[in-house]
C-alpha cells in the first residue's frame, strides 16, 4: 500500500499518474484523499516544528523552502529553540555540513538548465522568481 498524502501540484498531474499507474501495475494499492482522510499540506505549524525540535535536538538547520522572509523567520525560530547553528543558504550555495561548523564554502552554478541543441547553459533566476531556494550542486 502506498499512501499519497498531498495532493497534486499543477503541471504534474502527468507525471504523478504515471507513478501511480506503475505502482498499481505492480499490485499496489493506491490510497489518496479521494479515498480516505489522509491529506497533509507538508508545512507544519509552529508548534509541529518546535515539538519536532525538541525530540531530535539537532545540531545544524538548513532552511531550503521559501522566499527569503521564510527563510528568515525559519532561521531565526530555530535558534529561539536551541539550534546553534542555522546557515541560510541561497540557491547554488555548496554548504560544509561535516567537519567543523556547518558553513556556506562555495557557489555552484544553478538555475534553469537549458540545451540550445549542442550545449547546455544554465540560466539564473531571482529566488523570488521561482519562490524557492535550494542549496543545490550542479554536476557535470
Amino acid at each position: 500500500m502506498v499512501i499519497f498524502s498531498s495532493r497534486t501540484i499543477p503541471g504534474n498531474e502527468k507525471a504523478v499518474g504515471e507513478v501511480m499507474n506503475n505502482l498499481s501495475d505492480k499490485g499496489v494499492e493506491i490510497i489518496t484523499d479521494r479515498d480516505a482522510l489522509v491529506h497533509v499540506s507538508g508545512h507544519p505549524r509552529r508548534g509541529e516544528l518546535a515539538q519536532l525540535y525538541k525530540l531530535l535536538q539537532p545540531k545544524v538547520l538548513v532552511p531550503v523552502h521559501g522566499e527569503p522572509l521564510h527563510l528568515a523567520a525559519h532561521a531565526t525560530f530555530a535558534k529561539e529553540h536551541g539550534i546553534p547553528e542555522v546557515v541560510r543558504g541561497k540557491n547554488g550555495d555548496i554548504i560544509r555540513l561535516n567537519a567543523g561548523r556547518a558553513a556556506i564554502i562555495d557557489e555552484a552554478p544553478s538555475g534553469i538548465l537549458v540545451k540550445d541543441g549542442i550545449s547546455w547553459t544554465i540560466r539564473r533566476l531571482p529566488v523570488s522568481r521561482n519562490g524557492a531556494s535550494c542549496p543545490l550542486q550542479v554536476l557535470p
